[in-house]
């Protein structure tokens, strides 16, 4: 990785999708603590491309004596990557943070976004409504919700495709931080920044 993100005092690892950017942008605008130690490059977000990379990246930091914050998915494979970083002892409870939506079996970062940000660019890029039932459905984290609503459309979803959707998101994410998180899905984000706040007040800078 780059010299910025090993000269960090704090490193938050994030899964990818562009949640880097996106969390980048709102951290700036959510917080001024944030923003400064963003801007200074004291506080870093670095992505993983994919939860299943966190346990050796994580054995790399401590290795370089690097101070490291964890945001992943609240899924199958988030809740197992953090659970094998555990295991190997490379993380403790004040080292990560899920996104847990109230009332989902599983949940990502996305779910935790206001959809009035980014529908209108699914649906520009990809020609797929979102205001429909099936991306409504509550219980289902977001991917299911999206691919859902794809496969009703008649249009393909496959790992690329999500990417790009992601991609698409977490763009309009990054130019819309002020309305961007949703007011009763983002409370894993807003508790995220408070963590992150006090981790680098701790730290001497």
């Amino acid at each position: 990785m780059g010299d910025n993100l090993s000269h960090a005092s704090l490193i938050l690892l994030v899964e990818g999708g562009g949640d880097a950017s996106a969390l980048n942008e709102l951290f700036t605008f959510s917080s001024p603590s944030l923003a400064g130690a963003l801007s200074t490059g004291v506080l870093a977000i670095e992505s993983l491309s994919g939860s299943s990379n966190l346990t050796p990246r994580l054995d790399a930091l401590r290795g370089q004596l690097c101070q490291y914050h964890v945001l992943v998915d609240d899924d199958v494979a988030g809740r197992q990557s953090v659970a094998r970083a555990r295991g190997e002892g490379l993380i403790a409870p004040h080292e990560e943070n899920l996104i847990i939506v109230t009332g989902q079996r599983e949940s990502e970062l996305e779910d935790a976004y206001n959809p009035a940000v980014y529908k209108a660019a699914v649906l520009s890029n990809f020609g797929v409504d979102l205001d429909v039932k099936e991306f409504k459905n509550g219980k289902l984290k977001w991917s299911d919700r999206v691919e859902a609503s794809f496969r009703s459309q008649g249009k393909n979803w496959d790992d690329r495709v999500k990417l790009a959707v992601k991609m698409a998101v977490g763009s309009q994410v990054s130019l819309n931080p002020g309305g961007a998180l949703h007011p009763q899905r983002a409370t894993s984000v807003v508790a995220l920044m408070a963590e992150l706040e006090r981790r680098l007040a701790g730290i001497d800078t």
